[in-house]
This record gives C-alpha cells, structure tokens and sequence, in this order.
C-alpha cells in the first residue's frame, strides 16, 4: 500500500471514530440537560438544534481560513483536541446550565418563553464544541482532496463519518420527567405531564 492510499485510508478511518464519538457525545448531553429541562423529549431536540446550528457555525467561520492553511492536518488535530476538553469541560458546565435554565423557565412560563430557554441554553454551552465539529469536515477535507483524483472526497468523507454515527444504539428506558432538587441534583418522576400542560396551554 502507497503512503498516499495508507494517509488516506487513516483519515477516513478518523473520521468514521469521529462520528461515532459525535453521537456518544450527543446522547451523554441528552441526558445531562433532561435534568435542567424537565423532561428527556427537549432536551433531545434541544441538542439536534444545538448540533446542526453550532456545526453550520463553524464550517461557515473557519472554511476560509483551513482553505489558505498550510497545515489542515494540524488544525484538524487541534479541533479534535477541542471537542474533546469541551465534552470533559462540558461535565461541569452542564449542571450550571440547568440551573440557568430553571431560573429562566420559571414555574409558569409560555410555551414560547420555555422553547426559547430550552433551545438557547443547550445551544451557547455547546457552540465551542458544536462549532469545533462542524470546522472538521472541511479541515479533514482539506487534507484529503490532494490524495484523491480530482480532488472530490467531501461525498466520501460525509459517508465515513455518517456511518460511525450510525451505528445501533442500545435500548434506551422511556423518557421521564426531571425534577431538579435545589442543588441541581435530579430527582427522576415517571411523569408526562410537565411538558406537555405548558406547550400546549398556549393553544387552549
């Protein structure tokens, strides 16, 4: 095997582990900001919005600059060391956050004023992360598009790292709703209620 095809085969081989450890990171942070958020249903969603707008962030930001770079590998490198120092950083952050969101959330808020608390708590914690992501794709496909004829590989690149995404999760327990103690610590309710009462009062 060729340098060229081995540098090649090991990128792809990064990438796929990389979106792999994408969702274990999306899942973990689910979880985390279900206890802030009352109930696992926002939190979900909350962190899909957090993970498509701060990755769309980042690819936009930095696609000029990794283009002019002499060095994308070594800008992937660091992006990569990024995620990984916000998801640690992210264990601490978290629980601060839910009780950000808590007082912002307040006990009888509109569904409007709930959504938007919900969305935008998860999406400013997570950007430096989120955005490093996005920032990979066009970091790696910088390094790559050289080994390949004619250049084209962001297609085959997308596809390694959609495929370690994509592989099975275990079962997962129904949701539940969350209710935070004082201290920030989750006390779990098997309850639907919470969420739902105020989405849909608005609509009444």
């Amino acid at each position: 095997m060729t340098r060229r095809r081995l540098s090649l085969s090991l990128f792809c081989a990064l990438f796929f582990f990389s979106g792999g450890a994408g969702l274990a990171y999306q899942m973990a942070w689910s979880r985390m900001f279900a206890t802030g958020l009352g109930h696992e249903m926002p939190a979900v969603l909350a962190i899909v919005f957090a993970f498509m707008g701060g990755m769309a962030i980042g690819a936009w930001a930095l696609d000029g600059l990794l283009s002019r770079s002499r060095r994308p590998a070594c800008w992937y490198g660091w992006l990569e060391i990024l995620i990984g120092l916000w998801g640690l950083l992210s264990t601490a952050l978290i629980p601060l956050a839910n009780q950000s969101a808590l007082r912002l959330i307040g006990l009888e808020p509109s569904g409007l004023h709930q959504w938007s608390v919900a969305f935008a708590i998860p999406f400013l914690t997570l950007l430096p992360a989120t955005a490093a992501m996005g920032a990979t794709l066009p970091a790696v496909e910088r390094v790559v598009a050289p080994l390949v004829a004619g250049g084209r590989c962001v297609g085959g690149l997308y596809a390694a790292n959609t495929l370690g995404a994509s592989k099975p999760i275990p079962n997962r327990p129904v949701a539940k709703t969350v209710s935070p103690n004082r201290d920030g610590r989750n006390g779990v309710r098997t309850a639907e209620r919470a969420w739902a009462a105020n989405t849909s009062k608005d609509w009444t």
